[in-house]
């Protein structure tokens, strides 16, 4: 038995739907709280001097803040659920990033088409919901590694 199997079968065993619920619910509390603070208008400001830079989204739209809000909650609390359900390190990794990716490819296709919602409260979601889904997913053996599951996907990917 390898000391990274050792190390992993002394992990306290862990869930998904309620931690992933508290991650999500985290990351908007998180975003209404820098937005009380007026620190998410800064960040969506200095994302359209970005693209305004760019010489993209000069005669903009700014479509209802909800929109963004509705994102944020969606992303807040789909993409812990997704990290949590997902095994292996990596492969969360690469689901984060990814999401990470995705909504920042979104700044400039919302550029080109002259519209705009509040972008700040989907990536505080993303940055907050997975860094937390990843720290919890590391310090727990989550149920899609565990079993007979567990063990094939190890034969299948060894780390």
């Amino acid at each position: 038995m390898s000391h990274a199997h050792h190390s992993h079968a002394k992990l306290p065993r862990g869930t998904v739907t309620l931690p992933a619920a508290a991650i999500g619910a985290m990351s908007l509390v998180l975003a209404v709280g820098l937005q009380a603070l007026r620190l998410l208008d800064r960040i969506d400001g200095a994302l359209m001097g970005w693209i305004h830079s760019l010489g993209l989204g000069e005669q903009t739209v700014t479509l209802p803040a909800w929109i963004g809000w509705l994102m944020a909650l969606a992303i807040g609390f789909l993409l812990p659920l997704a990290i949590l359900e997902t095994p292996a390190n990596w492969r969360r990794v690469v689901l984060w990033l990814s999401t990470l990716v995705i909504v920042a490819g979104l700044w400039p296709v919302l550029a080109l088409a002259a519209r705009w919602w509040p972008q700040a409260p989907v990536l505080v979601a993303v940055l907050w919901g997975g860094l937390c889904s990843m720290v919890y997913a590391a310090r727990h053996q989550m149920p899609c590694e565990g079993g007979d599951a567990g063990r094939r996907l190890k034969s299948q990917y060894p780390r």
